[in-house]
């Protein structure tokens, strides 16, 4: 299912409506986020363990690639493992709460607060303040324009 989101923005005078496609996420199904690319190989979104705090990173290893499930809430919630991938409390938050530039995307608590709800919009995952994630140093995730955000391919998890 595709939705368009419609935003309002006046330019000398004129009313411009641009569209946004929402790429919707099944809330049933559990997926691996990859980010898009024209090279052989694609990175993907990973944490080291599941705890409050835990920054989130971009990996060229598959192996280490995790799982994860967007709620109807707009969090997206890591999950237990990659071969039995329940749902854990734990859900990307972008660090300060504030939406600042530069905030690292880490794993925290779910609260359904702005730092944590996320939608899917033209391939990138825009959060607090209409930012996106984006690549930081050493492929940390961050909050930052969604100009430089990083093009998310989700692919559906299934039992291998």
């Amino acid at each position: 299912m595709i939705r368009i989101i419609l935003s309002i923005s006046f330019i000398m005078g004129l009313v411009v409506l641009p569209a946004m496609i929402v790429h919707a996420t099944d809330t049933r199904s559990n997926y691996y986020l990859y980010e898009e690319s024209q090279l052989s190989f694609t990175k993907c979104l990973r944490y080291e363990a599941l705890e409050s705090q835990a920054p989130l990173m971009l990996s060229s290893v598959i192996n280490v690639c995790k799982v994860f499930h967007f709620r109807p809430d707009g969090t997206i919630q890591a999950t237990i493992s990659t071969t039995a991938p329940n749902p854990t409390e734990w859900c990307l938050d972008a660090a300060s709460g504030l939406g600042n530039d530069g905030d690292l995307i880490q794993l925290s608590e779910c609260n359904s607060k702005a730092n944590q709800i996320w939608h899917l919009i033209d391939g990138r995952l825009r959060g607090i303040h209409d930012k996106c994630i984006a690549r930081g140093e050493g492929d940390k995730a961050i909050l930052g324009s969604c100009e430089h955000g990083i093009m998310w391919h989700p692919e559906v998890w299934t039992q291998d």
